[in-house]
């Protein structure tokens, strides 16, 4: 077991208050959704645990002294993401816009309500989704609402158009997914095109040119 005694979560820098933080941290304790194994409900409080090993400096080497972190702790979804993402986007949705929110899930359908809340706080957002699956289904492993899904619901309810949304990484789709991502005209950056460092830059490129400067340099976005 690591010894952690006399250290502060988050490397000591939380404790501001919403209103005035930089930077605020929610956790999403649920994994009703996933259909291999449970597990996911218990990582924001084993991040929040792990927290303190971390010091508060940056990999350029900068002390982040000075930056303001509120912890919202954990939402509760309740039984079922179905009826419980509004709670999640409610609750989100209130942190004001100035701040940068950082989610702790919880299973792919916790995105459900974060995005939804996001599209509240910021307008016509951009979407990266790094993933191996777009879980763009519109029925998967026996539900709608299952991991499968978890991207199309969150359009759905958040109103983000798909042509705003690059997914990086995929690598394994259901024949409905890539029909969707065509007809929508959604970027996929496969996990193939990722290994020639060339086409990824390619890609990523040609996903700014389309959609957004929101998404960043290449290098920004996957380096």
């Amino acid at each position: 077991m690591m010894n952690l005694e006399g250290l502060k979560t988050w490397g000591g820098l939380a404790g501001a208050s919403l209103e005035e933080a930089n930077v605020v941290v929610a956790g999403i304790p649920y994994d009703g959704s996933a259909v291999y194994r449970k597990g996911a409900a218990l990582a924001p409080g084993r991040i929040r645990g792990l927290s303190p090993v971390m010091p508060p400096v940056n990999e350029d080497g900068r002390t982040l002294d000075g930056l303001k972190v509120h912890d919202l702790g954990d939402i509760d979804a309740g039984p079922d993401i179905e009826t419980g993402w509004s709670t999640i986007a409610d609750t989100l949705a209130s942190i004001p816009a100035e701040a940068l929110l950082t989610v702790l899930g919880g299973d792919h359908c916790t995105a459900i309500g974060t995005l939804a809340a996001q599209a509240r706080r910021h307008g016509d957002i951009s979407v990266l989704w790094v993933d191996a699956h777009p879980d763009l289904c519109d029925f998967s492993r026996g539900g709608k609402w299952t991991c499968g899904c978890a991207m199309r619901r969150g359009l759905e309810v958040s109103g983000i158009g798909p042509a705003r949304v690059v997914i990086v990484g995929g690598r394994d789709y259901d024949p409905e997914e890539l029909e969707f991502i065509r007809s929508r005209g959604m970027q996929l950056v496969s996990a193939h095109t990722l290994a020639t460092a060339d086409g990824a830059a390619r890609q990523v490129a040609d996903a700014q040119a389309a959609g957004g400067e929101d998404l960043g340099h290449p290098r920004d976005v996957l380096g």
